[in-house]
């Protein structure tokens, strides 16, 4: 059950209206009482997604540089796919009914009753979601993600109440572009949002994969002896589709090893690896099971990588699969 204070905040946040002041590039920083930075997003100006999105520390605020420098859809139905689930952030979201789980409604509609809400407007119904990479869009279920999102959701309606006679420039708050390197840093005291200056940007993450060896050295055998045959054009893909194998998971996307004969399209067939990421020993290991059953490997292999997509530290694994066998 989600706390009642996160919906007490949630509502005077939807009441404060702090999107129609600010941009979704306006970002601002708040000192969490974890010790943590959070950076917030506030979304809803454009009319269309209304939610406030808390992005912590570096990792969550590399998250957002990820979908700010995409620049918007890239016309691949996969790649739109694997951006989105790149974020790593905390959202409180206005939503319409029709777009929360039933137990979701079952429980604003139980709070709206105790405190006697009406839910009216188009966006009436508060959700609270976390972002994770790989991960499908869940329910926040920690105390510390509540902790941090109720902390979120209270500085934005104080600074509401701050720009009901200031504007953003006046106290710092202006839109970021990839060249910003601070924006204002705010603490919350009881009901009062306390200025502490500035906070330096975290810049955008480098990500360093390192290879992994397979260890199944007599897979690893048997590969090497078969006929090379045909070129093969390699890339890793996340699945469109979740999977959740218990109501207590939070659904994952699956990622297919897709292998593909350039010539003829003929499709190797690797079977799915439940959270390769994790598991890039499975990885390799299906990879080997696939060109045995085959009963070739590669004159040629070509290797597709798409920059800092999630697949790509298994690909480059694969990659060092077949410069193994070679």
């Amino acid at each position: 059950m989600t706390r009642n204070d996160l919906y007490d905040v949630a509502f005077r946040y939807k009441k404060a209206g702090l999107w129609k002041k600010l941009w979704d590039n306006d970002v601002f920083a708040v000192q969490l009482k974890s010790g943590e930075i959070g950076y917030i997003s506030i979304m809803g100006q454009y009319g269309e997604y209304n939610a406030l999105g808390l992005y912590i520390g570096e990792e969550g605020f590399g998250s957002y540089r990820i979908m700010a420098n995409a620049g918007g859809p890239t016309g691949s139905p996969f790649k739109d796919h694997e951006l989105l689930l790149q974020q790593r952030c905390l959202q409180a979201a206005l939503e319409i009914k029709e777009d929360l789980m039933p137990e979701e409604v079952e429980e604003v509609h139980a709070y709206a009753k105790v405190n006697g809400i009406k839910l009216t407007g188009k966006k009436a119904y508060p959700q609270f979601i976390k972002y994770e990479p790989g991960y499908h869009p869940w329910k926040v279920q920690t105390e510390e993600d509540t902790n941090a999102l109720y902390e979120a959701l209270l500085a934005s309606c104080l600074l509401a109440e701050v720009l009901k006679t200031a504007s953003p420039e006046s106290i710092g708050i202006t839109s970021i572009h990839p060249d910003t390197e601070e924006v204002p840093l705010f603490e919350v005291k009881g009901e009062n949002l306390v200025s502490l200056g500035f906070t330096s940007l975290p810049g955008d993450i480098e990500v360093h994969y390192a290879p992994v060896t397979a260890e199944n050295q007599i897979a690893l055998a048997a590969v090497k002896r078969l006929p090379r045959k045909g070129i093969w054009e390699t890339e890793l893909l996340c699945m469109m589709e979740p999977v959740q194998n218990s109501p207590e998971e939070t659904p994952y996307y699956p990622m297919l090893l897709l292998v593909v004969e350039s010539k003829s399209g003929y499709m190797l067939p690797v079977p799915l690896v439940d959270h390769a990421e994790k598991n890039p020993q499975e990885v390799l290991q299906a990879f080997a099971n696939a060109w045995k059953s085959q009963g070739s490997y590669p004159k040629e292999s070509r290797i597709l990588l798409r920059g800092r997509s999630s697949g790509e530290r298994i690909l480059s694994e694969s990659a060092t699969y077949n410069q193994k066998r070679n």
